[in-house]
C-alpha cells in the first residue's frame, strides 16, 4: 500500500473514532447532565465560602494582638468556663484564633489566644453553605450537615466505607472524566492540519445562528476549562473510590503512605498528658512549622493527633479544614511522638494526593483574588452542560422536522435547508 493509501486509511480511522467519540460524549453527557450541573454550580459556589465566612463573621476573627497566651489546653479551658455545656471535639488554628468544634461537629467556638476570651460561636458547615457543602463533598450522605439523607448514607454491599451518596459522587467524577476525553477526542483536528484547524476552532463565529454559536462557544469553552475540568474529574472521583488513588501511583512512580501508630499500654488510671504537652512534644519532630490542629484521643484514635503546616495556606477561615503538610500522633500516657504523614522530603506524588488535593480541587493553594480562575473554570463548565443540552434538543428539532412530510409547494424549500452536520 503506497504513502497516500495509508494516508486515507488513516483519515478514515480518525474519522470514525471522532464520530464514535461524539456520540458517546453526547449520549453521556445527557445521562449525567442534571446531577453534573448541580455538582459543578455547587462547587463553584464554594470556591469563595471561606472569604465570604470572614466577612460575615468578622467578630469570630478579632484576635488579640501579640504574644499568644493560651495554648490549646488553656483555649479549651476558657470554653468550658464561658460555656460548660459545650461538648469539644478538636481544636484548629484558624487565621490567628482558636476554632474548637463541638462533639456533633455542628457548631464551633473561637477563642482569642491573647486573652482566653471566647469570640463567639458559630455554624460554620450550617445553612445554606452548609446544603451546598453536603451535596458537592458527600453527596447529601453527610449526617452532621443540612440536606442529610439517610439512604445515601447507607454503605454499599462489598465496599468498606463507601456510601450510596459517595458512589454517586466517584461515578460522576469518572463520568466527567469520560466525557471531557470523548469530547477532546471528537473536537480533536488531524495531525497533519493541526495549527490551521486549531485557529479556526478556537474563533467562535456568532453571526451564524444561534445553533452554530453556541456550538463554537462550547467548543472554546470547553478548551480553555479542559486542565481544570480533569483536575475536578480525578480528585472528585477520587475522594470516594479508593482505585483512583491506585492508578495515580501507578502513574506517577508514587507509593501510598501508610499511616499508623498504636499508644503504649498504660497503667490504670494514669494521666493524660493533654493538648499542650502534645503539642509540645509533636513540635519536637516538626520544629518551626505552623500548627493546624489539636485532635485529642477519641473513639475513633487512641493517640493525639497534630497537624502542621509548612507556610500559611491562603484560604484559613471558619468552617475550612484546610489539608496539612504533615501530621504527628502523641501518645496521651507517654509523649511518645512520631510522624504519622508527610514530613520533610515527603515525595511530590504522595504530597499531592494525600495532601494538596483538597487544596488544588478548591483553590485553596492560592490567595483569593488567584482563585478567579477556578471560579471562571466553573462558570464556563455550568455553560458547557447548558449548551450541550440545549444544541443536542435543537438538533433533534430540526431532525424531526425534516423527517415530517412536506406539502407539494414547499418542498423545493425545504430541500434546501440544511440540518448542521456534527
Amino acid at each position: 500500500m503506497g504513502r497516500r493509501g495509508r494516508n486515507r486509511r488513516a483519515a478514515r480511522a480518525g474519522s470514525a473514532t471522532r464520530r464514535w467519540s461524539a456520540a458517546l460524549h453526547r449520549w453521556l453527557g445527557l445521562l449525567v447532565a442534571a446531577v453534573l450541573v448541580f455538582q459543578l454550580a455547587s462547587g463553584t459556589l464554594l470556591l469563595y465560602r471561606p472569604e465570604i465566612f470572614a466577612l460575615t463573621h468578622p467578630e469570630l476573627f478579632a484576635a488579640t494582638a501579640g504574644t499568644v497566651a493560651a495554648g490549646p489546653a488553656e483555649a479549651l479551658a476558657a470554653l468550658h468556663r464561658a460555656l460548660p455545656q459545650f461538648s469539644t471535639s478538636y481544636a484548629a488554628s484558624v487565621e490567628g484564633v482558636w476554632q474548637i468544634w463541638d462533639a456533633d461537629y455542628h457548631r464551633a467556638a473561637y477563642i482569642d489566644p491573647g486573652t482566653g476570651n471566647l469570640l463567639g460561636t458559630a455554624e460554620p458547615d450550617g445553612g445554606f453553605w452548609g446544603v451546598l457543602l453536603n451535596l458537592h463533598d458527600c453527596g447529601l450522605s453527610c449526617e452532621t450537615h443540612p440536606g442529610y439523607v439517610a439512604a445515601l448514607n447507607v454503605t454499599v454491599p462489598g465496599a468498606d466505607e463507601l456510601t450510596w451518596g459517595g458512589l454517586v459522587l466517584g461515578v460522576l467524577g469518572l463520568a466527567l472524566l469520560l466525557l471531557t476525553l470523548s469530547g477532546t477526542v471528537a473536537w480533536w483536528p488531524s495531525m497533519g492540519r493541526f495549527l490551521r484547524a486549531l485557529r479556526t476552532k478556537m474563533r467562535p463565529r456568532l453571526d451564524r445562528g444561534a445553533y452554530r454559536a453556541h456550538r463554537d462557544l462550547h467548543d472554546v469553552g470547553a478548551v480553555l476549562a479542559l486542565p481544570l475540568i480533569v483536575v475536578w474529574a480525578v480528585t472528585g472521583a477520587g475522594y470516594a473510590l479508593p482505585f483512583v488513588g491506585d492508578a495515580w501511583y501507578a502513574v506517577t512512580g508514587g507509593v501510598a503512605p501508610e499511616h499508623s501508630f498504636t499508644a503504649d499500654a498504660a497503667p490504670e488510671g494514669a494521666p493524660d498528658i493533654g493538648p499542650d504537652a502534645a503539642l509540645a512534644a509533636a513540635r519536637t519532630v516538626l520544629p518551626g512549622q505552623e500548627l493546624v490542629f489539636v485532635i485529642p484521643p477519641g473513639p475513633d484514635q487512641d493517640h493525639y493527633l497534630v497537624g502542621f503546616q509548612d507556610g500559611v495556606a491562603p484560604a484559613r477561615y471558619g468552617g475550612v479544614r484546610t489539608f496539612s503538610e504533615s501530621d504527628v500522633a502523641v501518645d496521651p500516657h507517654t509523649g511518645r511522638a512520631a510522624l504519622y504523614d508527610g514530613g520533610p522530603g515527603r515525595p511530590w506524588p504522595e504530597w499531592l494526593w494525600e495532601s494538596g488535593n483538597y487544596g488544588v480541587h478548591f483553590g485553596y493553594l492560592v490567595p483569593w483574588w488567584a482563585r478567579a480562575l477556578w471560579f471562571a473554570a466553573g462558570s464556563v463548565s455550568v455553560y458547557l452542560v447548558g449548551s450541550g443540552l440545549w444544541t443536542w434538543w435543537w438538533r433533534r428539532r430540526r431532525i424531526r422536522r425534516a423527517a415530517r412530510p412536506v406539502p407539494a409547494p414547499r418542498r423545493a424549500a425545504a430541500a434546501v435547508e440544511q440540518v448542521p452536520a456534527e
